[in-house]
């Protein structure tokens, strides 16, 4: 018996919903869904590995998105909302038996400041955040430090 398949590969920016929630639609830049080739059905566990080769798991969820365990991906890797990713399965890929994601950072976006930051009494070190016009954008490593609840 011959068995057919094909890897598939696209590009995609991450979204602040997604980075929000920790999930990823597999959805590329030109708005060509791609979870139904994945042909994995729903919960079904995946191993996501990223550039730094550390491998977390995540599950399909539904026809399109992969769920659980992808905010362990977003911090190891620095994904943020903006991030260009490439989106790599291999269906004869496998890391404990399960099938693998690759999720590799191209470029690394940046993250406003929710507007409620606006009030507090704290100012960054000014080499680590970016102006843009009137508005600051800082760097996410440097908003993941800050305590400000």
């Amino acid at each position: 018996m011959l068995l057919w398949w094909r890897m598939i590969e696209f590009e995609k920016k991450i979204n602040q919903s997604e980075y929000n929630a920790a999930y990823l639609n597999l959805t590329d830049d030109r708005g060509n869904t791609h979870g139904r080739e994945f042909n994995l059905d729903h919960g079904v566990r995946v191993a996501i590995v990223g550039n730094s080769g550390q491998v977390t798991f995540a599950q399909k969820h539904k026809n399109n998105q992969i769920w659980g365990g992808l905010k362990h991906w977003y911090e190891i890797e620095n994904a943020v909302p903006g991030s260009k990713i490439r989106v790599r399965f291999d269906p004869a890929e496998r890391n404990d038996g399960l099938p693998v994601i690759q999720l590799i950072t191209e470029e690394v976006g940046t993250i406003a400041p929710p507007a409620s930051w606006t009030n507090r009494r704290f100012t960054p070190p000014k080499s680590r955040y970016l102006l843009n016009g009137s508005s600051k954008i800082f760097l996410l490593p440097i908003c993941r430090s800050l305590n400000l609840g």
